[in-house]
């Protein structure tokens, strides 16, 4: 299977980022890259987990523009929306 984020809580109230695979149905760590104490630090190291996994491969260009190839992407999408009431 192919290698994932694991958060986990550790003793110290801290979140430990793992990246991790399953294979033959156990759980293997194949690096852990730190423990977060602040959702700033949480979100670092899941961006740093998130870009070792995905070194190397390259997005496959679905020929959409926009917002369309922002959520094809799976970057967040934030959109505001006013609403007239009354």
């Amino acid at each position: 299977m192919s290698p994932y984020v694991r958060k986990v809580k550790t003793a110290s109230v801290a979140t430990a980022v793992q990246i991790a695979e399953t294979v033959q149905g156990r759980r293997r760590i194949v690096e852990h890259l730190g423990s977060a104490h602040t959702d700033a630090e949480l979100a670092v190291l899941i961006a740093v987990a998130k870009g070792k996994i995905e070194a190397g491969q390259h997005h496959l260009d679905l020929g959409l523009s926009g917002a369309q190839q922002v959520r094809a992407s799976g970057d967040a999408v934030i959109t505001r929306y006013s609403v007239n009431c009354c």
